[in-house]
């Protein structure tokens, strides 16, 4: 019995070293009350994924999320493992990839309130949807500034950010886009609409008028055990070594303090092969022109830093890029 307590002693002490996160709450603000959808659709565009995975079937490792990456690399061929800390998000993942559609999750609504204060800087629904339809991006850019880009807008662009996640988000994820988000994230919208035409790009839609262009899915065929709810870190603890293919994590290091990141980067670093792939994003400033550039193609257009770790260097890839 003795044994059996220090034994569990030692277990706990070793959990509360690896830190913590806020995503185990199951919302964004207050660690206490239900658990919440917080993504009705996911802000990363596979194509990233799709293109890094690319060539045999592989045994891939994702956040479940809104279940929209999980999608396209089963339509792609590939065994994949969602998991999500978040109970109700997994349930809600399952049923996307069932076929059910889309509902507004905690960060669509976000979304949505920041978008009707733009309508106190005149952005008028028309005008949106003429900007919406252009497939070249030098006209684009064109439009944008001579119909969007001014110092009422950027103001109410400003206020609208700044006051919605005051309200939504907690201290750690707020943390990571800082105070200057809202400025960072315009300069990422005029990056995207330079980038990408807008008529092919899905994001842009959402982000500027909340209407997806394709609001059906066809389900696709899920093993019993493709969705797991669990810690990822304890998941992952649980594999053998070298048994991952890649992985691609969403933005789970937006908000884990510096032990919890170190823990879970060593665990993925363990599990993934030596010549597997680890994709990250996060919302913080990119580190390099690399990660930068990674950024600018993802269609998605709100990410600032998009990690692509080779085999083993996961840790180094995502602490120490100052190239």
């Amino acid at each position: 019995m003795l044994l059996l307590s220090v034994l569990s002693g030692a277990l706990r002490q070793g959990m509360t070293d690896m830190g913590s996160t806020p995503w185990t709450s199951g919302r964004f603000r207050g660690t206490s009350g239900t658990q919440q959808v917080l993504f009705g659709r996911m802000f990363e565009d596979p194509a990233v994924e799709l293109e890094n995975f690319a060539g045999t079937k592989k045994r891939i490792v994702c956040i479940a999320s809104a279940g929209d990456t999980m999608r396209a690399l089963l339509e792609h061929g590939h065994e994949v493992v969602g998991v999500d800390i978040n109970p109700v998000q997994i349930e809600y993942a399952r049923q996307r990839l069932a076929g059910a559609g889309a509902v507004h999750g905690r960060a669509d609504r976000i979304l949505a309130l920041a978008r009707a204060g733009m309508v106190l800087a005149g952005w008028n629904h028309n005008a949106i949807r003429s900007f919406l339809d252009l497939t070249d991006t030098t006209e684009q850019i064109a439009v944008w500034n001579r119909q969007f880009r001014n110092r009422r807008s950027r103001m109410a662009f400003a206020l609208s950010f700044r006051a919605t996640l005051r309200l939504a988000y907690s201290r750690p994820l707020a943390q990571v886009v800082g105070k200057q988000f809202d400025i960072s994230l315009w300069n990422r919208l005029e990056r995207g609409f330079a980038t990408h035409p807008n008529v092919a790009n899905p994001w842009a839609s959402y982000l500027l008028l909340g209407i997806w262009p394709k609001p059906t899915e066809r389900p696709v065929e899920l093993e019993e055990t493709a969705l797991v709810c669990a810690d990822l870190m304890k998941y992952l603890s649980q594999q053998e070594p070298n048994s991952v293919d890649g992985f691609t994590l969403s933005n789970i290091l937006d908000g884990p303090d510096a032990a919890y990141q170190r823990a879970l980067l060593t665990e993925v670093g363990r599990a993934v092969r030596p010549d597997g792939i680890t994709i990250l994003r996060s919302f913080g400033e990119p580190r390099n022109t690399i990660e930068e550039k990674r950024a600018a193609a993802d269609r998605s257009l709100l990410w600032g830093r998009v990690v692509v770790a080779n085999g083993k260097e996961v840790s180094a890839a995502w602490e120490n890029s100052t190239s």
